[in-house]
C-alpha cells in the first residue's frame, strides 16, 4: 500500500497543482495552516522553507504503515 503513495509522489505534477484554484474558504484555511507551520518552525528555530521541503509522502503516510 505504501508503494501507491510513493508512486504518487514520484509522478506528482507540481505545475498542475499550482494552477489549481481554491474556493475562498479553502484558501483561507490553507493560509491558516501555513501561518501555523511558520509559527511552529519559529518556535523550534527551524527555517520554515527547509522544513516544508523535507516533508514527503513517505513521511506523511509513514505513520500509518509501521512494521
Amino acid at each position: 500500500m505504501i508503494r501507491h503513495y510513493l508512486a504518487a509522489e514520484a509522478n506528482l505534477d507540481v505545475q498542475r497543482l499550482r494552477q489549481k484554484r481554491y474556493s475562498p474558504k479553502t484558501q483561507r484555511r490553507l493560509d491558516w495552516v501555513k501561518d501555523h507551520h511558520d509559527q511552529y518552525c519559529t518556535f523550534i528555530r527551524r527555517d520554515p522553507f527547509l522544513s516544508f521541503r523535507e516533508v514527503s509522502a513517505k513521511f506523511l503516510y509513514g505513520c500509518q504503515f509501521r512494521v
